[in-house]
């Protein structure tokens, strides 16, 4: 746990517990602070500018802990840095005059010459990418070329996510074993798979789950396309990690879900219908089907990462610097901390994965 518990904790608090180290002592001390967020940053305000004890120890150690009290999961190490230029301050603090009220700020506080910037994500970014099947990377073979892959997003400055596609010839078999959560949703095609003796098929637009440590065994009925994400990340991988996977011998099953076999609900009257699929607790991702009438937009503030896999439609997301679009067959990745105004251009249907998953979403707030 970590980064995305504590960013997900800490939007229900009004405070938070700052360790620092003692420039005299060396001693770790603590003490809650106020803060505001943007664009992965935390922003500290010394109550007394830059004759603050604690702002002082920053200088002299750069390196503190963030934690969100009664929130076991919600701790964050990272580097602070000291904001100095008066613009800058003067802005920061407007922040925490918009979020406590300026005369709670101007009460508590002696002097406001100097803040902290605590970075969440180092070296992340934050942009919102389009992903697509054409182009990019070279594919990797697998099971004599008539399999191949290739990850779209797989690097920490990206996100927390490994995404890509897959490929199958028609005929193409396969039988592996996952060292990590799974999931897959055709784009094209279909597969059978092999699930405890029984034989179960995912179409376009159906989703298949592999937990840790599953035995996938399966067939592509015709050239097939998808979309894959998965939980850890590959470059967390380690070889002796696969290996213990492969050779577990209570592997569960792999599960498919149909979506036609999906109870949508309408959200409010707005033109969009929602069915979670998969929020298993315990389990690395959650995953929704969505469908969007033409026309319908609302302005998002993404507190975690998630990935829109469009079946069919187009769907736009609009920045302040750019839009992005997607159609049947592309995805959407969105990094936690990323904000914008998704719109549907055409209806659309899309499967939506999310991490942190929405069960822990939910304990966390």
């Amino acid at each position: 746990m970590g980064i995305a518990e504590f960013r997900l904790a800490a939007q229900s608090s009004s405070e938070i517990q700052l360790t620092v180290r003692s420039r005299r002592t060396g001693r770790a001390t603590d003490r809650p602070v106020g803060f505001v967020e943007e664009r992965g940053a935390l922003y500290l305000l010394p109550i007394h500018g830059s004759d603050s004890s604690w702002y002082r120890n920053v200088l002299a150690t750069p390196r503190v802990r963030l934690a969100v009290p009664g929130v076991a999961a919600a701790v964050v190490d990272s580097g602070a840095t000291a904001v100095t230029d008066p613009g800058s301050v003067a802005a920061i603090v407007e922040k925490f005059h918009t979020k406590y009220g300026r005369a709670e700020v101007e009460a508590n506080s002696t002097k406001l010459d100097v803040a902290v910037e605590v970075r969440l994500n180092p070296g992340r970014q934050q942009r919102i990418r389009r992903l697509s099947s054409a182009g990019g990377e070279a594919w990797e073979g697998l099971e004599g070329g008539r399999m191949s892959l290739r990850n779209a997003v797989d690097d920490a400055r990206d996100g927390q996510l490994t995404a890509g596609f897959t490929r199958l010839d028609k005929g193409a078999t396969f039988d592996f074993a996952f060292a990590y959560d799974e999931i897959l949703v055709v784009t094209k095609g279909a597969i059978t798979w092999q699930i405890g003796g029984e034989s179960r098929t995912q179409g376009v637009g159906d989703l298949a789950f592999y937990p840790t440590g599953a035995a996938a065994v399966g067939r592509a009925d015709e050239d097939t396309e998808a979309v894959y994400v998965l939980y850890p990340p590959y470059w967390q991988f380690t070889d002796p990690a696969w290996q213990l996977a492969e050779s577990d011998p209570g592997a569960p099953d792999v599960r498919v879900f149909d979506s036609a076999d999906q109870k949508l609900e309408q959200v409010g009257d707005l033109g969009y219908f929602s069915a979670v699929v998969l929020d298993d607790p315990g389990a690395a991702m959650s995953a929704k089907l969505e469908r969007v009438r033409a026309g319908v937009s609302g302005e998002h503030h993404f507190p975690y990462d998630e990935v829109h896999i469009v079946i069919s439609g187009m769907l736009s997301v609009h920045t302040s610097g750019e839009t992005v679009t997607a159609r049947a067959g592309e995805v959407l990745y969105l990094p936690m901390g990323a904000q914008g105004v998704t719109s549907a251009e055409e209806d659309v249907e899309m499967v939506s994965v999310t991490y942190p998953p929405l069960w822990l979403i939910r304990t966390v707030r």
